[in-house]
């Protein structure tokens, strides 16, 4: 099977945002982390990283919209990911400074997210200096607390939409 060349809107900002994370200099987040782009969370503890690993971050595509603008055949196009942070904390003193720290990360990662612009060149619509239009967190809120209080597991969905003016459709 031929490897895939083009891919779905949000699918492919996802696969930017990875790159974006991974290549981020040294002293961009107060945390190690690995980007990884995926097509469902990955929930099971014993797949998530402990309190001595990197940060898991799984980045998968949300929605796509399109609204057209006027008669002119251009539309605004929005994009939205899935950032998902999670990380096995334990419990006790170190798992509340680790929870102080991946709620300073999450806000870092807000941060470098609305302030990167995307290209993307291997969509279905290639797309250039996309930029953040909302920023929202899943429905758990900031983190989810039943999850750190039953599982030691820390949880936070942030929902990021792109958009992409003035594409041109045929």
């Amino acid at each position: 099977m031929a490897a895939q060349t083009v891919f779905g809107q949000s699918d492919a900002v996802a696969m930017e945002l990875v790159d974006a994370f991974n290549a981020a200099t040294t002293g961009t987040f107060c945390l190690k982390l690995l980007a990884r782009r995926r097509f469902s969370r990955m929930m099971e503890l014993v797949d998530l990283p402990k309190i001595t690993d990197p940060v898991d971050i799984q980045v998968f595509g949300g929605h796509d919209q399109a609204d057209r603008v006027g008669l002119s055949g251009t539309y605004d196009d929005m994009y939205g990911v899935h950032v998902l942070i999670q990380q096995v904390v334990g419990a006790g003193e170190d798992a509340e400074a680790q929870c102080g720290r991946l709620i300073q990360l999450r806000s870092q990662i807000s941060e470098f997210l609305m302030s990167t612009r995307l290209d993307t060149n291997n969509a279905v619509h290639n797309i250039a200096n996309s930029h953040v239009f909302s920023h929202r967190h899943g429905p758990e809120g900031v983190y989810d607390l039943n999850r750190l209080e039953k599982l030691n597991a820390f949880y936070s969905d942030l929902i990021v939409t792109y958009k992409a003016p003035g594409l041109r459709r045929q």
